[in-house]
């Protein structure tokens, strides 16, 4: 606006019998009116803008020692909820302790520019973002935040602050206790169609075998321990591979029937030695709640001595083969809750199983 103004100022001629001086008046009118016009649309473009980020100006949300800030877009009893509901899964869960959430300040659509959540005065308490969703059309948008949303924030932070073992082994989604028919039937299915050797292994019985599906144990040589050379190839010949340098001979030599070449190609690749898909873990950490409570959970995941197994068993007082076997028996009645059982009774899922498979067999092999 005021570019133009100028330009049509200085391209302006003076009337005819007009003076320099008067001409001298009509440009610096003209150019006081094009700086007037500017300046007003400036104004209302950086009115437009502050009215656009009010949305985003902080609002803190507190419940039990936790803190959420969200924008003022969110509306306060949803944040609320959002915030009560996310620590009341969290400590059903018994994955997270309050004490760590109380350490935290969550926010999501905050107006950042400014320091605006230092100047808040939440001293050394760590920033946490969680996301805010919306929906409707884009000019007038409704926003929101989940309490799966907060938990799942929660947890990720805190199992990257637990150690090596519990890093490694800890699924996605774990301290968010939904497990329904269709997950139940899932970690069955998992279990009683994988190819993996230990898994057959586990469906007919071997607590060995589970322990090993589930890589609870810190097995010397998990990739050698918990795999075979054929569940090896196996992945591999289903898999779509891009190798770096050298490792194409390695994939070669693993087809060809080199189970070192197999280990060392799975290896190199940072695959996960974890046989179990993430579904059975979580329904093992399902299992366990349901038997022995949250806070089970809560002190198994906080302790730092000895593998997997060993910390569940301890902070449950039960015997590891014992607990393997409650979820195996869990998994294949797919939530069945078994009493005093003997070795044979808990074994008959299994064998009721292998028993059907082997007459689908025979009935197909029949002439």
């Amino acid at each position: 606006m005021l570019a133009l103004a100028a330009i049509l100022v200085a391209s302006a001629t003076p009337a005819r019998g007009q003076s320099p001086e008067e001409t001298d008046r009509l440009e610096r009118r003209l150019l006081a009116r094009a700086e007037s016009l500017q300046a007003q649309e400036e104004a209302r473009a950086a009115a437009k803008e502050d009215a656009s980020w009010s949305r985003f100006q902080p609002r803190v949300i507190q419940s039990r020692g936790a803190t959420l800030v969200v924008g003022e877009a969110v509306p306060a009893a949803s944040a609320q909820r959002a915030l009560d509901s996310g620590l009341t899964l969290l400590r059903t869960a018994g994955a997270v302790p309050e004490r760590f959430a109380g350490r935290l300040v969550l926010y999501g659509m905050v107006d950042t520019r400014r320091d605006t959540l230092s100047r808040l005065g939440f001293g050394s308490r760590r920033l946490l973002r969680v996301d805010v969703s919306h929906t409707g059309p884009d000019s007038a948008p409704s926003w929101s935040v989940s309490a799966d949303a907060v938990a799942r924030a929660l947890a990720v932070e805190y199992r990257d602050s637990l150690d090596v073992d519990w890093r490694h082994w800890l699924p996605n989604g774990y301290a968010v206790p939904h497990w329904t028919r269709s997950t139940a039937w899932g970690a069955f299915q998992e279990l009683t169609r994988s190819p993996l050797s230990v898994a057959g292994r586990c469906v007919t019985g071997e607590i060995a075998g589970c322990r090993l599906w589930l890589a609870i144990d810190r097995d010397a040589e998990p990739f050698t321990d918990r795999f075979t050379g054929a569940d090896l190839r196996n992945r591999l010949r289903e898999g779509s591979w891009s190798d770096a340098a050298g490792a194409s001979e390695l994939r070669h030599d693993c087809l060809e029937g080199v189970d070192a070449a197999c280990v060392t190609y799975f290896q190199s690749r940072r695959m996960s030695d974890i046989p179990a898909p993430e579904a059975s873990m979580r329904g093992l950490l399902r299992m366990y709640r349901a038997a022995y409570g949250a806070d089970a959970i809560e002190r198994a995941v906080a302790d730092t001595t000895g593998s997997i197994a060993q910390r569940l068993a301890r902070a449950a007082s039960v015997n590891e083969d014992s607990l393997v076997a409650r979820w195996r028996y869990w998994t294949l009645t797919r939530g069945g809750r078994p009493r005093d059982r003997s070795t044979v009774a808990d074994a008959a899922p299994g064998l009721v199983l292998a028993v059907a498979l082997l007459a689908l067999v025979a009935r197909g092999s029949r002439p």
